[in-house]
């Protein structure tokens, strides 16, 4: 059994006993709850999700060969299902969540008595959350490099991708020696 499904096993037995879609929505938002806010200089527009239509920021870094975490938003309930995403996918390898890993969302039912908005803005957090691991295990990214939520991928204040685009290897030297640092 992997580390997500070893993950995944212990969120349903924590949702298990509770069949109101309420009641389980009450417990994401206790879980949000009790997690640490983002720090004021993680909560930048840079890492804004954009999917989402109230704010919400996703922060992420390599530590040791593994991917970690953090988010935020002003919905308790937003912050609360961000929170079992965050919890979820950190600690977790790079190329295990660049395989299409589980939506532990939709595996616990969470996603059915949500607004159309909201199961979109928490697919648009996965989605940075995947790319930034397919960075990372495809060597775009560089181990050191933290999280952006926005648009393009950067690294150390350098852009790791231009307009979306992973920038090939044999590209990396020219076009970030050719690009300004951005801060």
């Amino acid at each position: 059994m992997t580390t997500l499904e070893t993950k995944l096993a212990e969120l349903k037995a924590a949702f298990a006993d509770l069949s109101d879609p309420q009641e389980r929505l009450a417990l994401a938002a206790d879980w949000g709850r009790r997690t640490r806010p983002l720090k004021p200089e993680e909560r930048t527009e840079s890492n804004r999700v954009r999917a989402c239509i109230s704010p919400v920021w996703l922060a992420g870094e390599m530590r040791d060969g593994r991917c970690f975490f953090h988010a935020d938003a002003e919905s308790p309930v937003v912050k609360g299902l961000l929170t079992l995403l965050t919890e979820f996918y950190s600690g977790a390898s790079p190329e295990e969540l660049a395989a299409t890993p589980p939506d532990p969302l939709e595996a616990l039912g969470l996603l059915r008595d949500l607004s159309p908005t909201r199961r979109n803005g928490l697919a648009g957090a996965r989605a940075v959350i995947q790319a930034y691991a397919r960075g990372q295990a495809s060597g775009f990214l560089w181990p050191g490099c933290r999280l952006r939520a926005g648009p393009a991928l950067f690294l150390r204040g350098r852009r790791a991708a231009v307009r979306g685009r992973p920038l090939r290897s044999e590209e990396h030297t020219s076009e970030l020696q050719s690009r300004e640092t951005i801060s």
